[in-house]
């Protein structure tokens, strides 16, 4: 029941996030997004943050949108020199973009003062399916049907996750890392209107965990099919059991085998909006936790091994709400946390 959180925050006062974090995340301190600091490009390109290696990316003059122009004269000689980098290990091409980088650069400095408290270090990128799918070639089609680029997409994201090992290395030797993979998209697994076959979404989300270090961490705020994403090997899921608390229900089996392989369950019991953590506390959302872990125990599950296993978190990222919201509800992941632990570890 450690406490972890994908930190969008909505402050613009950059000390006092980095406070608010170390705070209330005082085992697992993740370098926050402040994404009311980034430039323009950002809100309308949530994938902005974390495309500054990838070769041919454009700017639509028009729409403001990011897009790939896999036509460009200028393509071969690009995709050549990506590649290079990547074979290379050249992480000096990736990382973040400087202008979207202020609270993530704040908490690095603060890691310095090493907290014997600190069990690993959480950092977030945005997931090769959903970037693939939100960012589009110069024709209007999402990328992620270009089997080169998509190709690019997915050792690009690698490659931004190795960078921040490697920034995490020099400040904090030898503490795990665990990387927060946000894949929105999942939501539209199965739909004809976005057609992806089970066996690509498991290769993607392999690909980064099978290069890298760090925990892998799969996050869709929505229903999907979570037996899917369990098929692959990622160390944890992370999932909205406030607003879909019988969702991962429907895949007990599939939980059951994941458990025994070492995964992990990260509970995102603690809602994200003003309105509902309002009306919530610790003790209320202890309750509908144990609810829903008592669901998977009539399922066979042990309830000790899903608490030793389990996370908690926010049902997703805590930028749409203000900077007192935020605080209230990474506040209350601490106290569930508190709570959860004395309720099965004493």
């Amino acid at each position: 029941f450690m406490g972890i959180a994908f930190v969008g925050m909505p402050h613009v006062d950059v000390d006092r996030a980095v406070k608010v974090v170390l705070d209330n995340l005082p085992e697992a301190p993740v370098l926050p997004s402040l994404q009311n600091l980034y430039p323009e490009i950002y809100f309308t390109n949530y994938s902005y943050r974390d495309a500054r290696g990838m070769p041919c990316l454009r700017i639509n003059e028009a729409t403001g949108k990011l897009f790939f122009d896999t036509s460009s004269p200028e393509a071969a000689e690009e995709l050549t020199d990506f590649y290079q980098s990547y074979m290379t290990n050249d992480l000096t091409r990736f990382g973040l973009h400087t202008e979207a980088a202020y609270g993530q650069v704040a908490m690095l400095k603060q890691l310095e003062k090493r907290s014997p408290r600190w069990k690993l270090v959480q950092f977030s990128v945005y997931g090769p399916i959903s970037f693939g799918l939100e960012v589009p070639d110069e024709n209007g089609k999402p990328i992620f049907y270009n089997d080169v680029f998509r190709d690019v997409v997915i050792k690009s994201l690698t490659m931004l996750i190795k960078w921040y090992e490697m920034k995490l290395r020099e400040v904090v030797p030898g503490l795990p890392t665990l990387a927060l993979v946000g894949e929105p998209s999942l939501q539209y697994y199965g739909s004809f209107m976005v057609p992806i076959s089970k066996e690509l979404i498991v290769y993607c989300l392999n690909q980064a965990k099978s290069e890298t270090e760090s925990l892998n961490c799969v996050h869709c705020c929505a229903n999907t099919d979570w037996s899917v994403v369990m098929e692959s090997g990622v160390d944890i899921i992370s999932f909205d059991a406030y607003n879909y608390p019988d969702n991962i229900h429907l895949y007990a089996a599939e939980v059951g085998r994941f458990l025994e392989r070492g995964g992990m369950l990260a509970w995102g019991i603690v809602p994200n909006t003003e309105a509902a953590i309002d009306g919530e506390t610790a003790e209320s959302l202890a309750e509908k936790l144990e609810e829903a872990i008592d669901s998977l125990a009539k399922k066979r599950l042990d309830k000790r091994a899903v608490a030793e296993a389990s996370f908690i978190q926010p049902s997703c990222n805590t930028l749409g709400v203000s900077e007192e919201a935020c605080e209230r509800i990474l506040a209350t992941v601490k106290e569930l946390s508190e709570e959860m632990r004395g309720r099965y570890f004493g």
